[in-house]
């Protein structure tokens, strides 16, 4: 051990004695609250040391190498007394009150300075954790959980690191207080992701990863602390939005009961940091990562977050007490308790929080804080500043829908929310705080971006805290007349809630009238039910949002990376009528099937890539190449309006009329992959994996029904699909027009209806069909189904042509008729294939009957946006049931995926009216990997 840090500072000292008062020393410089003597006793060294890291809970950046060069020198210059206070914090300190230190490599003249010291801390005893700052990792994730979840990538390295979980142990503890996630196909998100050495190399390569963790696990050799600073596991950190990362060993002997210890010191309450070095990490790990963001990686971290939730709702915290009352020494008496009472307490405060509601007042941006005036008069022509912020309401008893707010994790401070103002009639500019309120250059000023357009937009951001009201995003309108618009609130790339705004502007000469307001908010039901899991969510690379309702022009306005594009798609109104109407001419045919090979299908293909590349060569033009690395898009529809996302082709422009489909698109669909496929770039052929539709994962709401109000009238339940499985499909109610079944040759009636009847038997235990509404009512009723399947008949009834679904022969429920009763179901999740013709018209207002079942209780709906014949319908039902089947016992997939690969499948296998088949509702519920 080298002994020169500080000249002859510590002679006298053993080896061992001599590392003590190193670690002693660098926490008594590192934070340097106050001047400690350095005179006294080794007690008052042990108060110092435990003052300076507040018992464990802050990792101290050692100090003293500051001082090593041509003149080292310390004012503590008792090296046998820091020794000896060392000494005193082990007898005296439990063990989440021990020390945790960094080393700042960078900060040392000569590199391998780092390395003894690095060295020499290592065999110190006691030490909680020994960590390398980087400089590299920035927006760290800070996210944790207790239980925590523990992420494995698939493929090929996956089943050694399995093997982790299969260790032995005393008790039940281990799978209850680590949970094993699969990173991949339904996760991006982990507290901890474990990893293989060639993992990290496959992670390292572009395009940036979608995984994100707070903390990563290698199976690889330690490095020196000179190696550290720029590594590829520094950048992989940063890569993924770790707090750091942990190289622990490469051989496999090394893995050999690590896992069972590192879960045990976490119930424990050891950071992170500290509970990643056990008694079988040999050699001592080595840790890259931020020391106050690690610092949070622990469950009093978790207890605290959850009472700032509770003080939030008005009621008394107390976790953070109970935790630090408690020994927290056995996994089993002190981490499954703890855990259980999280969750209890988590549960009891979930949705207690004094509402809050996105809300806009006049403001006078200039003063601090904003000064809003309640009754003021917005005059032609003049620039009137106008604030947005969610809070609580302040003008009495409201009871539309409030901002799902409650949940967020509020440990990194206020959560960033975007917020987008589009206003029809008025020109709307955003304000920039950070430069002294200067007016920016409009976003989009009405008849600049796009000729014609009298819809203007800006951007800002609000700051939401974990209670109360947020900041406010400041706006200058200006305007002739009254103007409505658009509120758009997002996060990341995903939108959470839109508001209408209507503004009324009035001459300087006109008084207000009693009641008569000059700015109204109305906020439209909420995208997502809760914020509570964003940060488990799998990222959109996309967020449209298709509106009709302002400047009576069909509009996207699309969201990326903080980024609001406007898209007008007035000049695509006829290829969008075109596509609807190839497919319905595909569903239209002959015989029960038509294949891609078929003169038919060629020209419905090329129509459909016709029109299709037109989409897409107007996105590309407004958004540019970002369109080509979209993966995940959301979209939204308000109003009537209809964006036919599903068709936009991204292949080569058919070069003539002429053009056939690929020979290899069947075999293509079937492996859900076309890239390597002599034709993949071909003018002269077309595939049907070109269209986003079977290549993309499309998540899509609808208009509700009733913008007023929350779903379901404000009862309905919200399970969060990150935190909630599907489960199993334990049972099925189904029921079908007589016309379903209508198809094919004389007698296939029954055969049909059988067919689909033994695919759901064989899918679940419980399968009951309805021949009537009544009937159907009663099922729900006794057998709470978690699977509904629909295949009605979409009537118009005389005189009036009122709409109904009908099934059976004549039995029909008309659509204000739909309720919950007709779908059940308190808090497990619910799937409805409705899968009767054009149930989905997008001719009137887009998807009416979805969005009604969905307002009552549905979370996902799968239905056509175009006419669908029993001959596409009752097979796509089949096969949907076939694939559930196959997925519950197998790996884990969101239902986005697993609807694609349905769309796939059933278009190779001759069935054209799937190519009109969408979902609506949230693409992250996962199946497989379910418990029965």
């Amino acid at each position: 051990m080298r002994r020169n840090f500080l000249g002859s500072w510590g002679a006298e000292l053993d080896d061992s004695e001599y590392a003590c008062a190193l670690a002693a020393l660098g926490i008594l410089e590192a934070r340097a609250t106050q001047q400690y003597p350095h005179a006294g006793t080794p007690e008052d060294v042990a108060d110092a040391i435990l003052k300076e890291t507040w018992r464990g809970t802050v990792t101290c950046g050692w100090r003293g190498a500051q001082h090593i060069g041509t003149d080292p020198e310390t004012i503590y210059s008792d090296a046998n007394l820091l020794a000896e206070g060392w000494r005193e914090v082990l007898m005296r300190a439990e063990h989440r009150a021990m020390p945790s230190i960094s080393i700042d490599p960078l900060k040392f003249r000569d590199t391998s300075d780092a390395d003894a010291l690095m060295e020499a801390l290592m065999s110190v005893w006691g030490i909680q954790g020994l960590v390398l700052r980087s400089r590299t990792i920035g927006r760290e994730r800070t996210t944790w959980h207790w239980p925590v979840s523990i992420g494995i990538l698939g493929g090929p390295s996956r089943e050694p690191l399995s093997q982790l979980f299969e260790e032995e142990y005393d008790g039940d503890w281990l799978p209850r207080l680590g949970v094993e996630v699969r990173i991949g196909r339904a996760h991006d998100a982990c507290d901890i992701l474990l990893l293989t050495r060639d993992e990290v190399e496959e992670l390292l390569k572009p395009p940036r990863p979608r995984v994100r963790a707070s903390f990563i696990v290698v199976f690889d050799d330690p490095i020196a602390a000179s190696k550290a600073a720029g590594s590829s596991y520094d950048a992989l950190a940063q890569r993924v939005g770790a707090a750091g990362i942990a190289l622990v060993g490469a051989q496999a002997d090394y893995r050999k009961g690590w896992y069972r210890e590192f879960i045990r010191n976490l119930s424990h309450d050891l950071p992170v940091h500290a509970a990643v070095r056990t008694p079988t990490s040999a050699p001592a790990p080595t840790i890259i990562g931020v020391p106050r963001a690690l610092d949070r990686l622990r469950i009093a971290a978790v207890a605290q977050r959850i009472d700032r939730a509770a003080a939030a709702s008005g009621a008394e915290p107390f976790l953070e007490a109970f935790v630090a009352n408690r020994a927290m020494i056995s996994e089993g008496d002190d981490g499954v308790p703890v855990a259980e009472a999280f969750k209890k307490e988590a549960q009891a405060v979930a949705g207690t929080a004094p509402p809050r509601r996105i809300q806009a007042a006049w403001a006078d941006p200039h003063l601090v804080p904003p000064f809003a005036w309640e009754h003021y008069r917005p005059v032609p022509d003049d620039e009137t500043f106008l604030s947005i912020h969610v809070g609580p309401s302040t003008d009495g008893l409201r009871t539309d829908v409030a901002f799902p707010s409650e949940g967020i994790d509020y440990r990194s401070g206020a959560v960033k929310i975007g917020v987008s103002l589009a206003l029809e009639g008025g020109v709307v500019h955003g304000f920039n705080e950070r430069t002294g309120w200067q007016r920016e250059v409009p976003a989009k000023k009405a008849g600049e971006a796009d000729e014609g357009d009298t819809v203007s937009t800006a951007h800002g951001e609000i700051a939401l805290p974990a209670a109360g009201a947020s900041t406010a995003a400041h706006f200058v309108v200006q305007g002739d007349g009254s103007s409505k618009g658009r509120i758009t609130l997002s996060h990341g790339n995903r939108i959470v809630q839109t508001a209408r705004i209507n503004i009324g502007v009035m001459p300087a000469s006109r008084d207000i009238g009693e009641g008569e307001r000059t700015l109204e908010v109305v906020p439209e039901a909420p995208i997502v039910p809760s914020l509570d899991d964003l940060d488990e969510r799998r990222q959109f690379d996309l967020a449209i949002i298709a509106d009709d309702q302002l400047g009576g022009r069909l509009r996207l306005d699309a969201t990326a990376d903080g980024d609001d594009t406007p898209v007008l798609l007035d000049d695509l109104a006829g290829p969008i009528k075109v596509l609807r109407k190839a497919v319905g001419a595909a569903a239209y045919r002959l015989g029960d099937t038509l294949t891609l090979d078929e003169e038919k299908m060629r020209g419905v293909m090329l129509s459909l890539a016709n029109n299709g590349r037109l989409l897409y060569d107007h996105l590309k033009k407004k958004l540019g190449h970002r369109v080509d690395d979209v993966e995940r898009v959301q979209i939204v529809s308000r109003g009537t309006a209809f964006f036919p996302i599903e068709f936009v082709y991204s292949g080569p422009r058919p070069r003539d009329t002429k053009v056939s489909v690929c020979e290899q698109a069947a075999s293509g669909l079937l492996t859900g992959d076309c890239t390597g496929c002599p034709n993949h770039q071909s003018v002269d052929r077309t595939c049907p994996l070109h269209f986003w539709g079977f290549s993309k994962l499309i998540e899509r709401h609808g208009t509700p029904p009733d913008l007023r109000r929350a779903p379901g009238g404000g009862s309905r339940r919200a399970p969060l699909p990150t935190r909630t499985s599907f489960g199993r499909v334990a049972s099925v109610a189904y029921a079908a027009s007589t016309r379903a079944y209508d198809y094919g040759p004389k007698g296939n009636a029954k055969k049909a209806e059988d067919a689909l009847h033994d695919a759901l038997v064989a899918l679940a235990s419980r399968v009951n069909r309805a021949e009537t509404w009544p009937g159907w009512l009663d099922i729900i009723r006794k057998h709470n189904p978690n699977l509904l399947v629909l295949l009605p008949h979409a009537a118009l009834i005389p005189p009036a042509d009122d709409e109904v679904l009908r099934i059976g022969t004549e039995d029909d429920l008309a659509k204000g008729s739909i309720d919950a009763p007709y779908i059940g179901g308190l808090e497990a999740p619910q799937l409805l294939l409705l899968l009767g013709c054009a149930v989905a018209d997008v001719s009137a207002q887009f998807a009416p009957y979805p969005e009604l079942f969905r307002d009552h209780g549905a979370d996902i709906v799968v239905a056509p946006i175009a006419p669908i014949r029993g001959a596409d319908a009752v097979p796509i039902a089949i096969r949907i049931a076939e694939l559930l089947r196959g997925a519950q016992d197998g790996p884990e997939i969101v239902f986005g995926d697993l609807l694609r690969g349905v769309r796939q499948r059933l278009l190779a296998e001759g069935h054209p009216g799937v190519l009109g088949v969408v979902a609506f509702g949230d693409a992250d519920w996962i199946f497989g990997n379910a418990a029965p």
